[in-house]
């Protein structure tokens, strides 16, 4: 090619010859002339390096400017960079790749600061990360041998640094809100801060999320029914999620509406409650029923709130209690739930005359509770529901497990995402059914189809029967659908009573089950769709002032992630009778209580051994 200026022929083109970047991706091999950004990039290179290959290399000099490292000695391996003249980058000028080293399993490099930056990640997914797990992946990664206090300092560094970042986590919170709000714009998203004073910073106190799709879903496909629960979040900021679920047509849970807020109690129940009631245009709670325990601060805001709404409490949660302060058998335990679960008072009563046998108090502490609370007999037939338990909640709460071990934004997000996922499956399972009521209902109903040929109907006219069953007789009225047994009445599905006449007409008992638990009601709760976020780097820059995490109310002791079980409860497949016998095999004659455990001195009497088995 011809230059276009002869006084450019003979003149070499000067090249410059800026070497191959660190990319950083965990291929790259030292070279000379390898750039970096900083002399803390490259150091941390060498670090990673070290630790991958399980090479003894210490650093001979390491500043902004200059660094050398070397390998152990009689090792010809070493490394040196240095800064440019520009100051613009870090570049390798010598590099002796050879090693006559062997491999070794403790390394110098994997200090404290690298073990927590090499699985900050993991921790911030997941940090309940055990220590032994840790141990095991750095022994198959890197065939390194790592003490286990090492690796409790690793983590606690790991977890100080997540928390850290947090300040700048709850500063997202408003843009997370206008990114909410940009795909939901008729969802109720909100937010509430306190002050210690006027005029101080912000610090973040409850946040609340109904999206849109969610109501309209619950609405028109379930019934008027809610259980609503709080659940404790996993960090070390505390805090707690309370959640109103539904029931859909499958019996299964259908999630509403959620909050964080501080705690459970009165307040943050009020607060909740009221945006509640305002989304799903409940005024005084009438024709509505809610489910839950027995938290003093619930009843008064649900009380509050919704005067003339059913408010059932959970069967469960009352048998623990009652059980604390009763005397309770076997006996007891299956009358108090035959007693929860008779349909009929006559039925109720039988079973009550029989617990007065077994305990005067127990039948009293039943029946103090309320029966309307609890008990199958007494509560409303409207709803089409005749749970007495709070299981959807529970439900909800373990369906979001993991997601509670995560800062605010990130728990959200996985809520939402599972929530999104969920509305999107059960639509797609509806769809693939070809039936025209809800599989766990077909189920059910299918069960009283067999049942009811053993029931004896007489017709006594039009759609009016008297059905025997075994010892008892039942009349049923198909135009008004009940029954005497009422489970027609509370559940909405035909009982084996009511089969028997349906089936004594030739029609089909499909056409007699509650609306509620169609295929088409079903499609209406899933037809709603929770539309997708971008990420945060797309998310609007809300101006707005810095929103500090929430205040951490430290309790004194180790922090408890696991729930505290009831007595009654097993722990870990060991009955109490076993943890029983150890102790009572360890008690010594002739020692003071507690000496063992706080090193008391021995009193007068012989040194014997009882031991019960």
């Amino acid at each position: 090619m011809t230059p276009e200026n002869s006084e450019d022929e003979g003149k070499k083109t000067k090249r410059t010859n800026k070497g191959k970047p660190y990319t950083g991706k965990g291929d790259d091999e030292f070279c000379l002339k390898m750039r970096f950004e900083s002399s803390q990039q490259f150091r941390q290179a060498v670090q990673d390096y070290a630790v991958k290959n399980g090479k003894s290399i210490r650093w001979v000099r390491s500043g902004v400017k200059k660094a050398e490292a070397r390998c152990a000695k009689n090792c010809p391996w070493k490394i040196y960079g240095r800064q440019t003249q520009r100051k613009d980058a870090f570049v390798v000028t010598i590099y002796d790749p050879e090693h006559r080293c062997y491999r070794s399993a403790r390394n110098r490099q994997a200090s404290l600061e690298w073990l927590a930056n090499h699985y900050l990640e993991r921790f911030r997914q997941n940090p309940d990360w055990s220590i032994t797990e840790m141990m095991n992946d750095l022994d198959v990664k890197f065939a390194l041998k790592v003490t286990k206090i090492v690796c409790y300092r690793a983590r606690a560094k790991a977890l100080t640094i997540i928390r850290w970042s947090l300040g700048e986590h709850y500063n997202l919170l408003p843009s997370y809100i206008a990114e909410l709000k940009r795909v939901n714009r008729d969802s109720l998203f909100d937010m509430m801060v306190e002050r210690n004073v006027p005029e101080s910073a912000a610090i973040f106190k409850r946040f609340y999320v109904g999206f849109e799709g969610l109501k309209q879903g619950f609405l028109n496909g379930c019934r008027p029914v809610i259980s609503l629960d709080g659940c404790f979040l996993k960090t070390h900021l505390g805090g707690q999620l309370l959640s109103a679920i539904g029931r859909d047509g499958n019996n299964q849970m259908f999630p509403i509406a959620w909050a964080v807020v501080e705690g459970e109690n009165e307040d943050s129940w009020r607060w909740f409650l009221h945006r509640l009631t305002y989304d799903l245009g409940i005024s005084d709670g009438f024709g509505w029923t809610m489910l839950s325990d027995q938290q003093k601060g619930l009843q008064n805001a649900v009380r509050a709130y919704m005067p003339n709404v059913e408010h059932r409490f959970c069967a469960r949660h009352l048998y623990a209690n009652w059980k604390k302060n009763n005397k309770i058998t076997y006996a007891l335990t299956n009358l108090f739930w035959k007693a929860v679960k008779c349909p009929t008072a006559a039925e109720f009563n039988e079973v009550m005359n029989q617990m007065k046998v077994h305990s005067q108090k127990a039948h009293d502490n039943f029946k103090a509770v309320g029966l309307e609370k609890f008990c199958m007999h007494k509560i409303s037939i409207w709803p089409k529901c005749e749970v007495v338990d709070n299981n959807m909640s529970e439900c909800f709460n373990a369906y979001i497990l993991n997601a509670r071990t995560k800062p605010i934004i990130d728990m959200l997000e996985d809520i939402r995402r599972v929530v999104m996922k969920r509305l999107a499956d059960k639509r797609k399972m509806i769809l693939k059914c070809n039936d025209t009521i809800c599989p766990r209902v077909r189920k059910k109903l299918e069960e009283n189809k067999l049942i009811s040929a053993l029931c004896t109907p007489t017709h006594a006219g039009r759609e009016v029967f008297e059905v025997v069953y075994r010892d008892d007789t039942y009349g049923v009225e198909l135009k008004n659908r009940t029954c005497g047994c009422r489970m027609w009445d509370l559940t909405g599905i035909p009982c084996p009573h009511a089969i028997a006449g349906i089936h004594w007409l030739g029609k089909d008992a499909e056409d007699f089950v509650d609306d509620c638990y169609t295929k088409n009601t079903y499609l209406k709760a899933y037809d709603q769709l929770l539309q997708p976020l971008n990420g945060k780097k797309m998310w609007e820059k809300v101006e707005s002032e810095p929103i500090l995490p929430p205040i951490v109310r430290r309790q004194i002791g180790r922090p408890k992630k696991a729930r505290k079980k009831d007595k009654s409860e097993k722990d870990n497949g060991k009955d109490q009778e076993e943890g029983k016998a150890t102790q009572e095999f360890f008690k010594l004659d002739g020692f003071r209580s507690g000496a063992i455990k706080s090193g008391g001195s021995r009193t007068d009497g012989p040194r014997t051994i009882k031991a019960t088995c």
